[in-house]
């Protein structure tokens, strides 16, 4: 008896440091690692392609005269901006620049003519048009990393557009700058460690301004477009 008593004793004492380290290193559960993720912080730059459904709103004089004119159209240009990285999480600002073939030709429905026994002769009236050459706008992101080399991403900001219209009887386009503010989303994903590829989608509001065609004649326009793209960035 004495000897197996002895036995316990000793193979107590010989566990024990080992019960010690476990104690000292205790076995965690595995937790969702960040330091595997793809390094989005720093300055980036990049080109964009994609198509614009445009819509603008017209008031000759304070009427309605055409609620959506179609202004659809293809737009491409450059990017650039910065990211900061806290954890999964992705800050940024962001600013873009596009030249667009955005064109719109609106409707006109002539006056009825004033009563008489005279056939009055016919008024010819040409519809308006509608061009914009180019759009650009900047916008603040907030991102978070769902997969390693995958970020999903909020945008808003300002949005700028230049406007040209025409009316229908004058020889000359007016051009104003139309600025507003511009929302959406989109998913980057990073190819390599320099190389990002993108797919966005951004509503804009571009607000309105008034063309003063002749005096005492001022058309007041809106535009509104919706905007899917993609692009491919490279980040320094």
């Amino acid at each position: 008896m004495k000897q197996i008593w002895n036995g316990l004793v000793l193979a107590a004492v010989l566990s024990a440091p080992a019960m010690a380290t476990d104690m000292i290193h205790p076995v965690h559960s595995k937790a969702p690692a960040i330091d595997h993720l793809y390094n989005w912080s720093g300055v980036y730059a990049g080109a964009h392609v994609g198509y614009n459904w445009g819509r603008a709103r017209v008031a000759d004089n304070g009427v309605v005269t055409e609620n959506a004119v179609r202004m659809d159209g293809a737009v491409g240009g450059l990017l650039a901006g910065v990211n900061w990285q806290a954890g999964a999480f992705v800050y940024g600002l962001e600013g873009d620049f596009g030249v667009s073939n955005l064109r719109g030709t609106g409707t006109v429905t002539p006056p009825s003519p004033p009563p008489t026994t005279i056939p009055p002769a016919p008024i010819v009236q040409l519809p308006n048009h509608y061009k914009v050459d180019w759009t650009g706008s900047v916008r603040a992101r907030v991102g978070y990393a769902i997969l390693p080399k995958t970020l999903v991403y909020v945008a808003g900001g300002l949005a700028l557009a230049n406007f040209e219209f025409r009316d229908g009887d004058a020889v000359y386009a007016i051009s104003r700058l139309l600025n507003g503010w511009v929302i959406g989303g989109g998913v980057d994903h990073a190819f390599t460690s320099n190389l990002i590829g993108r797919l966005e989608y951004l509503y804009a509001d571009y607000g309105n301004r008034d063309f003063a065609v002749v005096p005492g004649d001022t058309y007041n326009v809106g535009f509104k477009t919706q905007t899917f793209c993609g692009a491919m960035i490279w980040k320094f």
